[in-house]
């Protein structure tokens, strides 16, 4: 067994030895203390890498390797957004905002600037996000930071890893290789409401679907101009008009008489789509043509032909000669 002697007997150079030791030890404990302390520096994340265009307000995402676009979103980015490149230290579910407000999904890029969701209210209540702050994505909006579609802005927190690099700058169309995506306005008036691209079960707006909607009549004028939405108007799942959006497949030959059936197709930035069938009529309802009609005389008890000279022709070509009547009409 090992022998213990007190301290006042130890010998000084075993002294020394035991107190440096300690020392040492509360060094190495306090450093670990102060590191456990500091945000971890994330490294690069080479899954992807995201690029801002403050000119247009689109955000497309790249691999980061073979440098291809794959995803671009709408967003608002702000007069005081500072280009440049950035790599993301920290991300937040929810995230306290300047007002004070607060968004979901948020990224952190630099300093106070992140990607986030259009901001809410209230922390924690989907319900109370700013319509009027939705409506105005595609514009400078913020105070810096990078407004997102809710789906957008999880898209990002879910698949870009802390370190993600992000290039801030000022472009043009010409350098957004996906195109600026397009997405429905809340129109019914509320000052505030869900993001309808949020994918909670809960969100009203999960009800809605897109609509076609007949407004007029489906006989069309022989040899007449066709404008295949000039009887149907089509809305997204939030109600705005879309029929620019719409494809149409199939064609109405207005020189032909007949049937047609149009198949109008179309997705909403929701994913949501709707296909529907409309058949039109191709006819004639104009007023034959009548010709050589003329005021004749003729004496008393003559016998006169009353149809010599005189043709009728459908704006279709017919000849509809034969299907003229006479009426005498006495004074």
């Amino acid at each position: 067994m090992a022998k213990y002697l007190p301290k006042k007997d130890l010998p000084k150079e075993t002294m020394k030895k035991r107190n440096l030791s300690i020392l040492l030890g509360i060094i190495v404990f306090c450093a670990v203390l102060l590191w456990n302390s500091q945000p971890a520096e994330a490294a690069e994340s080479n899954d992807y890498y995201i690029k801002v265009n403050k000119g247009t307000n689109v955000v497309t995402v790249y691999t980061y390797k073979g440098n291809k676009p794959v995803k671009a979103m709408i967003c608002s980015a702000g007069e005081p957004t500072q280009t440049g490149t950035y790599y993301t230290p920290a991300k937040y579910r929810w995230k306290e905002l300047i007002g004070p407000s607060y968004g979901q999904y948020s990224t952190r890029i630099y300093g106070g600037v992140l990607f986030h969701s259009v901001f809410y209210w209230t922390n924690g209540d989907k319900s109370s996000m700013s319509t009027s702050a939705y409506n105005l994505l595609g514009t400078l909006q913020s105070h810096g930071c990078i407004r997102l579609l809710v789906k957008d802005a999880k898209w990002i927190y879910d698949n870009c890893a802390l370190g993600t690099k992000v290039i801030i700058f000022n472009g043009t169309s010409k350098d957004d290789p996906l195109g600026r995506p397009t997405y429905g306005k809340i129109l019914n008036g509320k000052y505030t409401n869900w993001d309808p691209t949020d994918p909670d079960p809960k969100n009203p707006w999960r009800k809605c679907k897109p609509s076609l909607t007949i407004t007029g009549k489906r006989t069309i004028q022989y040899n007449s101009t066709f404008d295949p939405f000039s009887v149907v108007t089509v809305k997204d799942s939030l109600g705005n008009v879309v029929n620019s959006e719409v494809t149409v497949k199939g064609k109405v030959n207005t020189k032909k008489l007949g049937y047609y059936t149009l198949t109008y197709k179309y997705t909403d930035f929701l994913g949501r789509s709707i296909n529907k069938k409309v058949k039109y009529k191709v006819t004639d309802m104009k007023a034959p043509v009548v010709k050589g009609v003329k005021t004749k005389q003729a004496a008393m008890g003559a016998s006169v032909n009353l149809k010599k000279g005189i043709t009728a022709k459908s704006a279709t070509g017919q000849n509809l000669t034969d299907q003229i009547r006479v009426y005498v009409q006495s004074g």
